[in-house]
């Protein structure tokens, strides 16, 4: 949320709460370094839970709901007047928008903290597409 707000005043833009992009729920890993989460679940689910869709730490949803969740808010937010909107949330929620942009069977984007990720959202066919830096050409 400060990110978002930092760069809302800067551009002086509206800033809109859309719980629906929030992190993934991981459930009883939240508040856990990876290495406790590998001590406590094992390494398999824990490697399982970056790829696998079906994967959840216990108490948590899946890649394939967190996906569903932020696509659902996407199509809200297509709904606002505006022209160009962005989006800040944290990275399990970005690598699955990005899960949903890219060609299927593409392995999975290995996305990093503080980098700009250019989406096109189409709501008449409900596509993201991977744009390059310029946000006009699809990748």
């Amino acid at each position: 949320w400060t990110t978002a707000q930092i760069v809302a005043e800067g551009l002086g833009v509206p800033l809109i709460a859309e719980p629906g992009l929030r992190e993934a729920n991981i459930g009883d890993a939240e508040g856990l370094y990876w290495p406790e989460v590998k001590s406590r679940f094992g390494e398999e689910l824990t490697e399982r839970w970056f790829t696998d869709d079906a994967a959840a730490f216990p108490g948590g949803e899946t890649g394939l709901e967190t996906r569903t969740r932020g696509l659902a808010a996407l199509r809200r937010l297509a709904l606002q007047p505006y022209r160009r909107i962005g989006v800040s949330t944290h990275g399990a929620m970005v690598r699955q928008l990005m899960k949903h942009a890219l060609p299927p069977g593409s392995p999975p984007a290995k996305t990093r903290n503080t980098v700009l990720y250019i989406l096109s959202y189409e709501p008449a066919s409900d596509r993201l597409a991977l744009c390059d830096e310029a946000g006009w050409n699809r990748l």
